[in-house]
């Protein structure tokens, strides 16, 4: 497969992470307003990163709640953080305060996990002062009963996150281009592991974390590497199956990389020492065919409805299990996703694309009678007049003659 040359690195510096920073947070601080809400409480570590950029084990408090963010409407924020942790964020110029958390979760209170929201929402209630309602991302019973014991109005805080998130700054386009570097070498690897037979889903799968780890990134959202029969249908995790001459090899990177912007590409690969069949080299024209075909549809003041009318359409023999929709990333998926007319599934909502958004353009197809299939994706930053690609990653030589 041969490689486009690659431009020189695209990494921000001090300065640039800086002014990324201060947007991000004036972004979350104006949705919050504009919204008429005092400020919000982030558990999500995803949307305290986006916030402050203030990191800290994020997998595991994905599952294990024990440090949130308050953001005022105006003012300095306030990180509750786990304990002894607090240096982690000493750099940053977008926390006014660190606290210690309240963890409320059952690991951490036990049977007095009731009494541990109940100082929790205590001190919350304290910030907001009555000031109006608080918007939380997510939360849990007990805290939702706290909160609501002490008087505070609470509503419904992703939106909030999701409207400010949408539109990127150039800071934060460039660091979702040095993810994006890090998945392509990451995919490039994998490329030519594939081309010698043998080596199982599972350890082609592992290039990709190892490759993103020495380069600064943080982890991989999914396991979605599969090959040979088991390319269909889509949303089958890597495992141990060896991949022989001759597989289709799938996989999209769903790479949280440097910075902690996702680098969401899709590629199928040809195992080496075997021939491409004629279904395989129809099921790639046709996944290439859909995936250019909406790009090319993007540009700002497009409308979600207007996209989902004039969608590629797969011809008939090839919808039954096929895809093609479109949705948002940055720090991971975002708002919003878009099926096309012709798939029988939600979200069916309306919304417009805006400059400055960031756009992944998913395409698979396979034969309704089929045994295999092919997922093609690509990024690409909203503009006015069009939609600009992001990645530089190749397709797949062999099955494009």
């Amino acid at each position: 497969m041969a490689r486009i040359e690659k431009a020189e690195s695209t990494s921000p510096g001090a300065a640039e992470l800086a002014r990324m920073r201060a947007y991000r947070l004036k972004r979350v601080q104006q949705s919050l307003s504009e919204a008429g809400y005092a400020g919000a409480v982030l558990n999500d570590p995803v949307n305290i990163r986006y916030t402050t950029d203030a990191r800290n084990m994020q997998l595991w408090t994905m599952h294990f709640p024990s440090r949130y963010l308050y953001v005022p409407a105006s003012g300095p924020t306030i990180l509750f953080e786990y304990r002894d942790a607090d240096h982690l964020s000493e750099e940053l110029g977008t926390i006014g305060e660190v606290r210690q958390a309240v963890a409320v979760n059952h690991i951490s209170g036990g049977p007095e996990v009731a009494e541990r929201a109940r100082d929790w929402a205590a001190e919350i209630a304290d910030l907001v002062d009555g000031q109006g309602p608080l918007a939380i991302d997510r939360t849990s019973v007990p805290e939702l009963s706290a909160l609501q014991e002490v008087g505070v109005e609470v509503r419904y805080g992703q939106s909030v996150l999701e409207r400010a998130r949408m539109i990127k700054c150039g800071e934060e386009v460039a660091c979702m281009r040095t993810s994006l570097e890090v998945a392509e070498d990451a995919l490039a690897e994998v490329a030519e592991a594939s081309s010698r037979p043998g080596m199982s889903e599972n350890e082609l799968w592992a290039i990709l974390n190892r490759v993103n780890a020495e380069q600064g990134g943080e982890w991989i959202e999914t396991r979605l590497l599969n090959s040979g029969p088991r390319t269909r249908p889509w949303y089958q995790e890597a495992g141990p199956r060896k991949v022989e001459a001759g597989d289709l090899v799938c996989l999209d990177t769903d790479m949280i990389g440097p910075f902690g912007y996702n680098a969401d590409v899709s590629r199928t690969f040809l195992a080496g020492g075997g021939r491409r069949s004629g279904t395989q080299r129809t099921l790639y024209a046709l996944a290439r065919e859909q995936l250019e075909h909406n790009a090319a549809l993007l540009r700002a003041g497009l409308t979600f409805r207007e996209f989902r009318d004039r969608a590629w359409l797969p011809p008939e023999g090839y919808r039954e299990h096929s895809f093609g929709y479109v949705h948002g990333v940055g720090m991971s998926v975002e708002y919003p996703q878009v099926p096309p007319a012709y798939e029988a599934r939600t979200p069916s909502y309306d919304g417009t694309l805006e400059t400055g958004m960031i756009i992944c353009v998913e395409s698979y197809v396979t034969a309704d009678d089929g045994n295999e299939g092919v997922k093609l994706e690509n990024p690409y930053l909203i503009r006015p007049g069009r939609g600009e690609q992001l990645t530089t990653f190749p397709f797949e030589d062999a099955l494009s003659i």
